[in-house]
């Protein structure tokens, strides 16, 4: 691994064994962007659109002012299964909305050729590890030349793992590219730790000596 270190942001947040009615509606919102679905059978909306919505509400505020530029190369980060013809791929369909937003362009340059155990149906010590997911994912003939900027695209980040193996894959092609990570949602398990669902965040997944990955919010 060349990077230990990696810079997120995400917008929302969820406790998978929350029961309040808060925690409630954030899981509702979370399984509807992981499906492919809406939260909601009256007035139907799609969660992509409604995250780049959020986003764009906060564009110029930092941290998200200095993520998303220009010049941005936005990169899906690859789900846990290699992928098949029609897969629903979340990821993907959340940069494509930031890119019809002016957010940044799009490149599908990393793809799962081995297919991982799933991070979230996993207790925390068989989680799949940054180095597995490296080892895990390739990249695409797709004439990418050295970007400056270059934005991870994912769903939901639990500590990590999967950030930091695409992270250190993209820096050894590109080790000049400054690489960071946007996170739609991020867990918070314990109802001591998650407060709402629309809750913006910026922080730092690092890269631990036993090769396990910690996942600190500022």
């Amino acid at each position: 691994m060349k990077i230990s270190q990696v810079n997120f942001c995400s917008l929302f947040s969820y406790d998978p064994y929350g029961t309040t009615q808060e925690a409630n509606d954030a899981k509702a919102y979370t399984y509807a962007l992981k499906d492919g679905k809406s939260p909601r059978i009256i007035n139907p909306f799609l969660m992509p659109d409604y995250v780049a919505d959020k986003l764009c509400e906060r564009i110029t505020v930092y941290p998200f002012n200095s993520f998303f530029k220009s010049n941005t190369v936005l990169v899906p980060m690859p789900g846990h299964a290699v992928m098949q013809k029609d897969s629903l791929w979340v990821p993907h369909q959340i940069a494509s909305v930031l890119e019809c937003r002016g957010l940044g362009k799009v490149s599908s340059y990393l793809y799962r050729w081995e297919t991982m155990r799933s991070a979230h149906r996993c207790l925390a010590q068989n989680r799949p590890t940054a180095q597995e997911h490296y080892d895990s994912i390739a990249t695409r003939d797709v004439g990418l030349f050295e970007p400056e900027e270059i934005l991870l695209i994912d769903d939901i980040i639990t500590q990590g793992a999967t950030a930091m193996g695409c992270a250190n894959l993209l820096c050894g092609v590109f080790p000049k590219s400054n690489i960071q990570v946007f996170e739609a949602v991020r867990v918070m398990s314990g109802s001591s730790c998650f407060e709402k669902f629309y809750d913006p965040c910026e922080g730092i997944v690092r890269l631990l000596s036993d090769g396990k990955t910690r996942r600190l919010d500022h």
